[in-house]
């Protein structure tokens, strides 16, 4: 690998898929995103570790410490901690490509050190006639170290 021709490396990065559930595993060290779920269907992540992206890396795009994009039609992510990345922790994907109704619940997640103000964003509808809804319940977010002063820690359209 080189800096400036390395590969966008992901911890795991699912799109156009169908039916599945991820449960009880640990992603870290990836230079691009740790964990990537958007443009799926009927999807769940549960139990799941999400710790350490890699923000002064490989990437030739510069720091990207990011935890993931995630989104779907039916989709659902609880229980997860995610903690340690730079920003994208987590990015919401609203309506594109083929989520063109984004249905996502988002609930009991621990979010510790976020570092930017990113901890919770997105839900951009990019696709006309498209729509995002978006549930977010019981969620935790606990700054820590690397978090900055000034972070907020969700901003959501």
């Amino acid at each position: 690998m080189s800096g400036s021709n390395s590969p966008a490396v992901y911890g795991i990065n699912m799109e156009n898929c169908k039916n599945f559930i991820v449960d009880h595993c640990s992603f870290s060290w990836a230079i691009e995103e740790v964990a990537t779920f958007y443009d799926n269907k009927n999807s769940t992540v549960q139990w799941c570790l999400l710790s350490e992206s890699l923000n002064s890396s490989f990437n030739g795009k510069g720091d990207h410490g990011y935890a993931g994009v995630w989104g779907g039609q039916y989709a659902s992510y609880h229980h997860n901690l995610i903690a340690h990345h730079h920003s994208r922790a987590i990015r919401f994907n609203g309506a594109r490509a083929h989520d063109t109704t984004a249905v996502v619940d988002y609930r009991n997640n621990v979010i510790y050190n976020w570092g930017n103000s990113n901890a919770a964003y997105g839900n951009e509808i990019e696709i006309k006639g498209g729509s995002g809804q978006l549930n977010l319940v019981n969620n935790y977010y606990k700054a820590g170290p690397a978090t900055r002063p000034t972070g907020q820690p969700t901003s959501l359209k």
